[in-house]
């Protein structure tokens, strides 16, 4: 629909931006909250993770990094919220949309930066039983899963096309086939 990446065909639909391809996604499987107030909580946590997502590069120098403290105070409010809930959900008591993006950013900066989540004991626990959940745990493990570029895991700024060359060599199951090029 904008001609980029990427796309999820379902249907007579075809939608793109990752954000909304992942919300839809969610609603289809209700995991996007079971009260109108839970969806609206797991929107604003959708978006928090974006905000922390946005702030990772700090976690590699939290003291010195111009974003640093930004990333600590929103650490210390998702340790909060998990503190507040029953300490594996961040939106009522069931899995949400919420939850696997939070996963997905703070599963990041622990494996970039090991140890990094440890003076907030419970993001620390929801990631790693998050990541041993059966399903969680073979995804990681995965031949399918692609691995992080220099740009994605270091601590400096992006360095353009350099920086997407992969920190470890792509295993056979990374790609299932080559692709070609748009019309070829």
């Amino acid at each position: 629909a904008f001609g980029q990446l990427p796309i999820l065909h379902d249907g007579d639909l075809t939608i793109c931006q990752s954000r909304t391809i992942a919300r839809y996604l969610a609603r289809k499987a209700c995991i996007d909250g079971a009260s109108e107030a839970d969806k609206v909580n797991v929107d604003m946590w959708c978006e928090f993770h974006r905000d922390l997502n946005d702030k990772r590069k700090a976690a590699h120098d939290l003291a010195g990094h111009a974003d640093g403290p930004k990333l600590k105070k929103m650490l210390d409010m998702a340790e909060g919220a998990l503190e507040a809930g029953d300490g594996r959900h961040f939106v009522g008591g069931a899995l949400t949309v919420a939850d696997i993006m939070m996963f997905s950013t703070l599963h990041h900066v622990e494996e970039v930066k090991p140890g990094v989540l440890a003076p907030w004991p419970r993001l620390a626990a929801f990631t790693r039983d998050f990541a041993a959940q059966p399903a969680v745990a073979a995804s990681l493990g995965s031949d399918a899963r692609v691995p992080l570029t220099p740009n994605e895991a270091g601590p400096q700024p992006p360095s353009g096309l350099p920086g997407y060359a992969f920190v470890s060599p792509m295993r056979p199951g990374s790609f299932r086939e080559e692709w070609r090029g748009l019309g070829r």
